[in-house]
């Protein structure tokens, strides 16, 4: 009798495929997972930079304005209307306002404070005021990220309800939205 001896030390070239074929799906797999959950960490890491340049310009808004005697909504950072000024015993001059408006030129947004400009944030894709009652007052705030826009608005009471109001210089004809709020408190 002859005996046959099998050799059972390699692989053939069917399971080194199989193996193969395998692996890359599983690797596949792996990329997917790991290129969706990158992308997610990003968009997620670019919503919260918006919302956190949205925040920034809402607080400053609200800090500067809720004890103001007098807000105005202009289209002009350089002037406020003389009649304003005449209205208002209590103000002299243009330079007792302070002021925070969005430059559309750059995409920032700017508080003036005692004759210094100090940058509030930048990127930003518009910031509009309007007007919604004597004391009252609404702003918008737009931020683009990724080619979607984060939105923020929020309305505005002034608190002294004996002294305080809301006024409108519109320096463009008619116009509904205004991009510079003066404040004197």
């Amino acid at each position: 009798m002859i005996s046959k001896t099998i050799n059972n030390k390699g692989i053939t070239l069917i399971e080194l495929v199989i193996v193969i074929a395998v692996l890359s799906i599983v690797m596949s797999s792996a990329y997917l997972v790991f290129s969706f959950g990158l992308k997610t960490f990003q968009d997620g890491t670019s919503r919260v930079d918006a919302q956190s340049k949205a925040r920034i310009i809402a607080t400053n808004i609200e800090k500067q304005t809720s004890r103001a005697m007098v807000v105005v909504l202009s289209n002009d950072s350089d002037n406020v209307c003389s009649d304003i000024l005449e209205n208002l015993n209590e103000v002299d001059s243009k330079d007792d306002f302070n002021l925070i408006y969005f430059d559309e030129s750059n995409g920032k947004v700017y508080l003036e404070e005692n004759s210094s400009k100090t940058e509030i944030a930048s990127n930003i894709s518009s910031l509009s005021f309007d007007k919604k009652g004597n004391r009252r007052f609404e702003y918008l705030i737009e931020v683009e990220y990724d080619d979607k826009y984060y939105q923020l608005s929020s309305e505005v009471t002034l608190l002294d309800p004996r002294f305080s109001k809301v006024e409108i210089v519109d320096t463009e004809e008619n116009s509904d939205d205004f991009n510079v709020l003066w404040y004197h408190r």
